[in-house]
């Protein structure tokens, strides 16, 4: 297309340049990686510097040291020369002798170039003393980068700030719910929705940077492009889910296979109904499950609909299946950002294939700041579920409620939510409609046939697998020791990260292996591991920190992850993918180490905490048990 040469074309090309120029000086609430890029290399640059200093302290020191040893020579040939100008004899000698023993106590005379353990003391305390000083140097350093890390993106820039938390959705029709900023380094800008009679929802913002940056996101999805952006279960990577060029690129920047599916996100029903067949009507339970659990982290399959001949889905989303995952999110983020982009937005999770799930915006530029193919993450705290979303199937056997992947909404909510309707099969009352529900490997036989070809993410491969080991660990009072049970394993020439039997690795030193541990702090497993440690954890466990000190026991490093209490399952389940990423990649162990061998405790299967045991399980390689004999 050719531009407009006259002047008032001109005219539009510049005003429109610079639209385009303020709006990305003004983004606000979206994490520029060029940015925090800089940020990083400016902190390793100010690291360097810190250890030239010091080094060039030690050097200045030492020069000291020789100039004073030189200036104690020259005294000491000065007194020898008078010695033999005088002619001095054996007895005289003696005197002179004498003398020199006696100025040792005389304060007044300088006694530099004499041995004196006392001045040795002084200086071996000052260079003690400088060394100190550069070690806290070199620990202010790795807490400052660890502190960039957490936080870069609230203080890389005022600009770059956006952070909306913990919120109440519960939306009726002609209500406007408000939504709280609760998340540090925030603004204090407002989201507002409101649902509309025609099942819309409408979007409102407390200031314009607000408006401007979910606009920002909005468009950059509605062009095709990726961004990854917070749910209340993980954070997703998100593109447009009517646009299969894009969908691609989800496969391409996470490495995920081609036939495992996508859950499409939606803000309002009415949305919903865009993407299903013209005459479908949802059944009763399904009915009864979305307006209890949406918004939520509850994803429920339909049939695909049809618009002139072609799938409302592409294919892409759905890898061929004939049915869609579809969710409706109650972080109002996403929720804003679907509503304003006005199409459904394909999202799984927003990290590399495989490894642990994203709870932190810290966690998606962990894995996607080097694959190039991410621009934006919108950043809105830590998610306040911190595990998948339920997938149910209510459409393949109309009497039957299947759930085929545990998540953020236990079994029991579900029967709770089925029995209130009078829908659940077996309880009293129960309608004519009523329905079994079932579980997936549990109540419900898998399916080899369905794994192959799998109608919802996590049931064909393996997924949230750190570069360690994960074995799962249970307590039974016959058992081997931690250190008996790490020395009998640790025996091997195999890689742990590899080896399904060993969890040793070739080129290391047994007595070099760093082990973390994931527990709950009052279970019988975290007794029997802490009475065999070398210091108290009394300290650590009153500071409320979710990590322990690294400590070296019986020649390991050992370090801690609290699940928080076996009384709260819901905790264990924030926590989990932190967990493994924090022991795995982001704990600073002696010695330059890396995390081998990470123990997580089994946990009761009730409520929330059937789905933690379900991810743990696709991460683990094997159990143990662990006692006090």
């Amino acid at each position: 297309m050719s531009v407009n040469t006259t002047s008032g074309g001109e005219r539009f090309v510049r005003k429109q340049d610079e639209v385009d120029e303020s709006l990305e000086i003004k983004t606000v609430g979206l994490v520029h990686l060029d940015e925090f890029q800089r940020t990083r290399e400016a902190l390793l640059e100010k690291q360097v510097r810190a250890s030239e200093q010091a080094q060039r302290k030690r050097e200045k020191k030492r020069e000291t040291n020789r100039i004073q040893s030189r200036k104690a020579h020259k005294r000491l040939s000065f007194a020898s020369d008078e010695e033999q100008e005088g002619n001095l004899g054996p007895s005289t000698g003696h005197s002179q002798a004498s003398k020199i023993r006696k100025s040792v106590k005389d304060p007044g005379v300088d006694t530099s170039f004499l041995p004196d353990r006392q001045r040795e003391a002084e200086q071996n305390s000052l260079r003690e003393e400088l060394a100190e000083e550069w070690r806290q140097q070199q620990e202010a350093i790795k807490r400052e980068k660890l502190t960039v890390e957490e936080d870069c993106m609230y203080r890389v820039a005022k600009r770059l700030l956006l952070g909306l938390g913990t919120v109440s959705l519960g939306a009726r029709r002609n209500m406007s719910i408000e939504i709280l900023p609760a998340c540090k380094g925030t603004m204090s800008d407002d989201v507002i929705f409101t649902e509309q009679l025609d099942g819309t929802l409408k979007v409102e913002t407390g200031s314009a940077t607000t408006k401007n940056s979910l606009q920002v996101a909005a468009s950059h999805l509605a062009a095709g492009e990726l961004v990854a952006l917070p749910t209340e279960t993980v954070y997703g990577l998100g593109a447009c889910a009517l646009k299969s060029e894009a969908v691609v690129k989800i496969f391409q920047a996470k490495g995920r296979p081609m036939d495992n599916p996508l859950i499409v996100h939606i803000s309002d029903r009415k949305m919903l109904s865009s993407i299903l067949p013209a005459n479908f009507k949802p059944s009763r339970a399904c009915t009864a499950l979305m307006n209890k659990f949406w918004p939520g982290p509850l994803t429920l399959l339909f049939p695909v609909g049809a618009k002139n001949g072609q799938p409302s889905i592409p294919s892409s989303v759905t890898c061929g299946q004939s049915t869609v995952g579809v969710r409706m999110p109650s972080h109002p983020i996403a929720r804003a950002i679907i509503s304003m982009t006005n199409t459904p937005i394909a999202a799984p999770s927003a990290n590399a294939s495989g490894k642990p799930s994203p709870t932190t915006a810290q966690h998606v530029y962990h894995d996607m700041a080097q694959r190039g193919v991410l621009r934006y993450i919108v950043d809105g705290g830590e998610c306040s579920v911190g595990l998948e979303s339920t997938v149910i199937d209510t459409v393949t056997v109309p009497d039957e409620v299947r759930i085929l992947r545990p998540g953020g909404i236990s079994v029991e909510a579900i029967a709770d939510a089925l029995k209130m309707e009078c829908l659940l099969a077996g309880s009293i009352p129960a309608d004519h409609d009523a329905v079994q529900l079932r579980v997936y490997g549990k109540t419900m036989e898998r399916s080899a046939t369905a794994e192959q070809n799998p109608t919802t993410p996590g049931m064909k491969y393996r997924h949230y697998s750190p570069e360690a080991r994960v074995l799962l660990a249970q307590y039974s009072r016959q058992s081997d020791t931690l250190y008996q049970f790490l020395d009998r394993r640790f025996t091997s020439s195999t890689d742990p990260r590899h080896d399904k039997q060993s969890t040793a690795r070739p080129a290391r030193n047994y007595e070099q292996f760093c082990i973390g541990i994931m527990c709950t702090i009052d279970s019988s497993l975290f007794s029997c591991v802490t009475s065999m440690l070398p210091i108290s954890l009394i300290p650590w466990l009153e500071s409320g920190e979710r990590i322990s000190p690294v400590m070296s026991c019986n020649a390991y490093q050992i370090c801690i992850y609290s699940l928080g209490s076996k009384r709260t399952p819901e905790t264990a389940a924030h926590r989990l993918f932190d967990g493994l990423r924090t022991l795995d990649s982001e704990v600073q162990w002696k010695e330059g180490k890396t995390c081998d061998l990470i123990l997580v405790e089994q946990i009761s299967e009730s409520g929330i905490g059937l789905a933690v045991m379900n991810r743990l399980e696709k991460a683990a390689t094997g159990t143990i048990e662990i006692g006090d004999a």
